[in-house]
């Protein structure tokens, strides 16, 4: 607010009121445009929590709706990925907090994917998940990627 002194006395500038009124006004507009257009999630089942059956074992992630594993291989043994669904509702070594990759607890809800992004010791091999987008992507539009990540 601005005070203005003349001769001993003190008076607020009507001006000064009506133009900070309206920087407040501009200022809580341009919040309220900015709350409103937060970004959506177009990744299908991004938590990992719809599901056609809890996971029990290796290799599951075609259990957990929408997402599969790249190479198709749903073979647990020979020199491929296959990527896992895990989640504090399974079982076995797909039971969370602690599974056979080590001791982790979901971001949020109850699942996760499980999976080798590299292995050079003795198999090359490599795992990859892959689920369709809710929306297709626009060609021009800037799109940001977030994902959280533990090494178990």
């Amino acid at each position: 607010m601005y005070v203005i002194n003349t001769n001993g006395y003190s008076y607020i500038s009507k001006t000064k009121i009506v133009m900070k009124t309206n920087l407040l006004f501009a200022s809580y507009l341009i919040l309220l445009l900015s709350v409103n257009s937060k970004a959506q999630n177009i990744v299908n089942n991004s938590g990992f929590e719809i599901y056609s059956v809890l996971p029990n074992t290796y290799n599951e992630i075609d259990r957990a709706s929408g997402w599969s594993n790249c190479n198709g291989n749903y073979v647990t043994q020979g020199n491929w990925g296959s990527p896992d669904y895990l989640s504090l509702l399974g079982s076995g070594v797909a039971l969370l907090p602690c599974g056979y990759l080590g001791c982790v607890n979901p971001h949020t809800g109850n699942g996760i994917a499980g999976m080798i992004t590299y292995n050079g010791f003795g198999v090359n091999f490599r795992e990859y998940i892959r689920t369709f987008l809710t929306t297709p992507m626009v060609v021009g539009k800037t799109y940001s990627v977030s994902l959280y990540l533990s090494i178990g």
